[in-house]
């Protein structure tokens, strides 16, 4: 065995994607589901040692219609004057396995939204035993897991998840990468990523078998050489550029391949070079070393993205004072360095400070480009990047980003619906806003809310607030469900 069965449910296919993912490549065998049903028809016949549930899960329909999407940020439990409705799927799968003779013992894992009452809702729930709050990294969910393994006795000592790189496994817990790269969410005749799936997992398998290694990196290297590893992706569509000296040059269409795949791939393989995408008249390129990313810049992006929104966002400088910084900048023309190295050296900021805030920004950036659907990226791998993604260095894990950038893609579907685009214009409904008791709304709700003068546009509450577009539009998504807010309605002229 290369693990433990594992069973993780969440409504939304990328977070599912990603957290299977991870477990995956750990050496646990992850099965997945979207829905209360599918969770408790996989549990009885598969008998998971854990079962991580997403906390705020809707109940699925009893007409057999699909889950219905939940609310950003808030489960639909309550009507709109508060009264109660039927329990959220988290609770009621809590308490179908709590009564299923064959399941009451497994223990549950809920993975929940930052300031949720799990008290009050699960305190009853006696398979219950742990939690993790959302959005969080693959080394943590993989740390929960394995303490819940081990405090339990679940696990023993041969079917412990497997250390990438370790020797001291069985040479039936295969890689990491391998595991990860066998899940196929389609026939491979039919799905060209899921038939580049099985090609490599093919090719690392073997080599795996020949050589009796366990560690990742010289499986990956030596059994996908640079000609080998570049004639599997032109076969999954992607593009390979003739005469570059550096080793593979792979472009595609933004519309034929997720971006998404893209970083994972580069992940896996501990790629290094710069991968640049293309859409809507901007540029994001993110360095890439050994597999992780150093840096994220920009060209054309939205005012958010800019480096000092995130220093201040932090307290570390005031808006005043970044304000004569740029001024200072302008005056000084293309004679100005680096805007990071200046507010260090004119001493704004400190090291530390700087890199936490480029940390942010490369973060967001990734999670726009994760946004785009339409457009081109281009990979060049390279053995040195530019100076300031040397000098930057901030070393993040494509998983990590991934989990969060594709929450964030699966909420922006929703929000666009109700707030298509930013130049909308939205009037407080002051009378329903008067009748909340205190402390009902966050300091950034009221942020929002004080910021619409029936007037201003999504775009101005953005720039005036310094806050993220996600972060804006997540709140006026809430308010606007609630009716705490309306859309402006543009006068019409009589005839």
């Amino acid at each position: 065995m290369a693990g433990e069965n594992l069973l993780v449910v969440d409504d939304s296919p990328t977070v599912l994607k990603v957290v299977e993912s991870a477990l995956t490549r750990a050496g646990y065998r992850v099965d997945t589901a979207l829905d209360v049903e599918s969770a408790m028809t996989i549990a009885r016949s598969r008998r998971p040692a854990v079962i991580l549930i997403d906390s705020l899960i809707p109940a699925a329909p009893k007409n057999g219609s699909p889950t219905p999407q939940r609310e950003l940020g808030h489960e639909k439990d309550h009507d709109d004057k508060g009264a109660s409705l039927s329990p959220i799927g988290g609770f009621r799968l809590c308490g179908a396995l709590a009564a299923d003779a064959a399941l009451s013992h497994t223990p549950v894992v809920l993975m929940t939204a930052k300031g949720e009452d799990l008290e009050g809702r699960y305190g009853q729930a006696p398979n219950v035993i742990d939690y993790i709050t959302k959005p969080f990294s693959p080394d943590a969910v993989l740390a929960v897991v394995t303490h819940v393994i081990e405090k339990t006795g679940g696990g023993t000592k041969d079917a412990a998840p497997v250390s990438g790189g370790s020797g001291a496994h069985s040479a039936e817990k295969t890689s990491a990468v391998a595991q990860a790269l066998a899940r196929s969410s389609g026939p491979a005749s039919i799905d060209p990523l899921a038939r580049l799936r099985d090609k490599l997992l093919e090719r690392l398998e073997r080599y795996r078998a020949e050589s009796g290694s366990l560690d990742i990196a010289e499986i990956s290297r030596c059994a996908l050489p640079d000609d080998a590893l570049a004639a599997l992706l032109a076969d999954a569509g992607f593009q390979a550029a003739e005469g570059t000296a550096s080793g593979p040059h792979l472009s595609g269409q933004l519309d034929g391949t997720s971006l998404g795949d893209v970083l994972t791939l580069l992940g896996q393989q501990g790629q290094t070079g710069t991968i640049r995408v293309l859409a809507h008249g901007a540029r994001i390129e993110l360095f890439f070393k050994k597999g992780q990313i150093d840096l994220a810049v920009a060209v054309g992006v939205a005012e958010e993205f800019l480096l000092g929104r995130f220093a201040v966002e932090a307290g570390d400088i005031t808006p005043d004072a970044l304000a004569r910084v740029l001024d200072a900048r302008a005056r000084m023309g293309g004679k100005a360095p680096l805007f990071g190295r200046d507010l260090v050296e004119r001493g704004l900021i400190t090291p530390e400070q700087l890199k936490s805030a480029m940390r942010r920004q490369t973060a967001e950036l990734a999670y726009e480009a994760l946004r785009w659907s339409r457009g081109t990226f281009q990979f060049k791998r390279g053995d040195e990047l530019p100076d300031v993604a040397q000098e930057a260095a901030l070393g993040i894990a494509v998983d990590t980003l991934l989990l969060e950038g594709f929450r964030r893609v699966d909420e922006w579907g929703l929000i666009e619906r109700d707030i298509p685009n930013f130049d909308l214009v939205f009037v407080r409904v002051d009378d329903r806003i008067s009748e909340l008791p205190r402390g009902t709304l966050t300091r950034d709700e009221i942020s929002v809310l004080d910021a619409l003068s029936g007037k201003t546009s999504v775009r101005e509450v953005v720039r005036s607030l310094r806050m993220g577009s996600f972060d804006v539009s997540r709140i006026l998504y809430r308010l606007l469900r609630t009716r705490l807010i309306r859309h402006r309605v543009q006068p019409v002229s009589a005839a």
